[in-house]
C-alpha cells in the first residue's frame, strides 16, 4: 500500500469539487488515484487527482457549456470524446484491419467514456492523438498516452531500433539527434557492407557533391557509396 492519499473532499479545482475518493491503486509509474467530482453544471466526472492540480492535461470541468443541456458524462463533442468514439469503432471485431481486424481491442473499463477521461485526461494539444506504447497491445491506461505525430512514428510497428554505444533509437531518432538526412540511415543498412557504427558515424556528401559513386569492396562487388 501507498501513502495514505490527501484528503481533498470539498476542496474546488475551477468549476470542479471534489466528493469522493472511488480508486486509488498502484500504477505503472507511480499511484493513481482517481475522484469523483461535481462541476458547477451538476453533472459528474471522474478525474485523476493529478489533472485536477495543473499543468497541460489540468482538468477544469466536466466538459460542458453551462447553460445548455446537461449530458451524461458531459463530453460529447469533445476532443477526447472524438478520439474515444474512434478508438471503439476501429477496434471492434469486424473494424479496421489493423486494429480490430488483428485483435485489437478496447479493455473492458474503457467501454466508458468517464473512466476513459479519468485515466487518460485532457489531451494536451490539437497535435496530440492517442498512443499505445505496445502497438501489439490493446487500448488500455497502462499501455496508452497521448502523443504528437513524431513520437508516434517513432512507435510504428515499421520502426527500425538500433543500438549504438549502449543507447537505444529509432533510425529516425538517431537521424535527428546527429543531423543527418532523413531516411539516410535505413538505406545505407540495405548496402553490403553497412553495419550500424558505420550507417550512424558516416558524415553525408555535401548537396553539391553528391553523385552516385561505385566503389568495389573487399570481395570485388560493387557497392553503392552513396551517403
Amino acid at each position: 500500500m501507498g501513502p495514505k492519499p490527501k484528503d481533498i473532499t470539498g476542496q474546488r479545482f475551477h468549476k470542479l469539487v471534489a466528493l469522493e475518493l472511488v480508486e486509488d491503486r498502484k500504477g505503472k509509474r507511480d499511484r493513481i488515484r482517481i475522484w469523483r467530482c461535481r462541476c458547477d453544471c451538476g453533472n459528474e466526472v471522474l478525474v485523476k487527482q493529478r489533472y485536477l492540480y495543473g499543468g497541460e492535461s489540468v482538468t477544469k470541468s466536466c466538459g460542458c457549456i453551462i447553460g445548455r443541456h446537461k449530458r451524461t458524462h458531459g463530453g460529447t463533442g469533445t476532443p477526447e470524446f472524438r478520439v474515444w468514439d474512434s478508438m471503439r469503432r476501429r477496434c471492434a471485431p469486424d473494424g479496421h484491419k489493423d486494429y480490430g481486424g488483428r485483435g485489437i481491442r478496447v479493455c473492458e473499463r474503457w467501454q466508458k467514456f468517464e473512466y476513459f477521461l479519468a485515466d487518460m485526461g485532457k489531451r494536451p494539444s490539437p497535435e496530440h492523438s492517442i498512443e499505445r506504447r505496445d502497438n501489439d497491445g490493446n487500448y488500455e491506461p497502462e499501455n496508452c498516452r497521448w502523443a504528437t505525430r513524431i513520437e508516434q512514428s517513432n512507435n510504428r510497428r515499421s520502426s527500425l531500433h538500433l543500438t549504438f554505444k549502449g543507447e537505444t533509437r529509432t533510425a529516425a531518432e538517431w537521424e535527428r539527434h546527429l543531423g543527418l538526412p532523413v531516411g539516410i540511415v535505413s538505406t545505407r543498412l540495405k548496402k553490403p557492407g553497412w553495419n550500424i557504427e558505420r550507417a550512424l558515424t558516416t558524415a553525408p556528401i555535401p548537396p553539391k557533391d553528391r553523385r552516385r559513386k561505385r566503389v568495389y569492396d573487399r570481395n570485388e562487388r560493387m557497392v553503392d557509396s552513396l551517403a
